[in-house]
């Protein structure tokens, strides 16, 4: 069972020896995942985008400004507190003013940003993953969730989405996702979209013959911060969500330790992020 099951899935994830990462991780992601705020798993109807649109509704409805497509790249302080964030959009450095800042940033990417000092920041290693989207003409599997534990394919598992979400495709056809996790200097990060695409799509050729001549269309997507490396001794170095600067609160999946990376993680820790700011205890 270990050796067949249990350490090839650690593998995939985290591309360490088991004895290396949490168990805590490991214990929650079994069972323990099932007891989070929301009590049970689903998909919206109409896809998380759904969600989206109607957050940045109440946003806009309470006077507030949504910037996309900006990098992030300084934090200006005025006695010791951030008065003013410096970002890049269009080619361009803008700068806008804040009385307190909430950052979902990789914790790598927040040390320079912001200056900050803290050690445990730091000590956080991440693992990245790439993901490629295909479109086909037909249903090959009846089943949600496939993982792949057998050496030799360039991804881990493959997720047809259609069958959690019917309404992602037309009837009679599919979308199928296929994924894998690096550690962040693995050469895939030098590789172009379509030869991704097609060491992904000659794999899925493998597993369901015919899997190539149903495409129809493909979209690749990378994450070089896709997910914090939960190892054993991650519980003794986790940071605080109150930074080492006043008006600046941290959030993310480097704060949700022992939880696994979901969209209902992530809500949950930007609430608790909401409520240091507003000066109430974290439940």
């Amino acid at each position: 069972m270990y050796e067949k099951l249990i350490k090839p899935l650690q593998t995939f994830k985290f591309g360490e020896e088991p004895d290396a990462m949490s168990a805590a991780w490991f214990a929650n992601r079994l069972g323990g995942e099932a007891k989070n705020f929301l009590k049970k798993f689903g998909y919206i109807d109409g896809g998380l985008d759904l969600m989206i649109q109607g957050m940045e509704r109440k946003v806009k409805h309470a006077g507030g400004k949504i910037i996309l497509k900006a990098d992030v790249k300084k934090a200006e302080m005025v006695k010791g507190k951030i008065r003013s964030l410096v970002y890049s959009q269009d080619g361009k450095n803008r700068k806008i003013g804040c009385d307190y800042v909430i950052s979902s940033l990789p914790s790598r990417v927040s040390i320079p940003v912001f200056g900050l000092k803290d050690k445990n920041l730091k000590k956080i290693k991440y693992r990245s993953s790439v993901c490629v989207a295909f479109g086909l003409n037909k249903v090959f599997s009846p089943f949600y969730w496939s993982m792949i534990l057998d050496k030799g394919f360039p991804f881990g598992a493959f997720f047809t989405h259609s069958n959690l979400y019917p309404k992602a495709a037309p009837e009679g056809k599919s979308v199928v996702f296929a994924v894998n996790f690096y550690d962040q200097d693995d050469p895939v990060w030098e590789k172009s979209g379509d030869i991704v695409t097609k060491e992904f799509a000659d794999g899925m050729e493998k597993i369901l013959p015919g899997f190539i001549s149903s495409i129809e269309w493909t979209r690749v997507s990378k994450e070089f911060y896709s997910e914090p490396l939960y190892e054993k001794n991650y519980k003794d170095y986790i940071p605080s969500m109150q930074s080492e600067i006043p008006n600046l609160v941290l959030c993310g999946t480097a704060f949700i330790f022992p939880r696994i990376r979901n969209m209902s993680a992530s809500i949950e820790s930007g609430i608790s992020a909401a409520r240091i700011v507003m000066g109430k205890p974290k439940k």
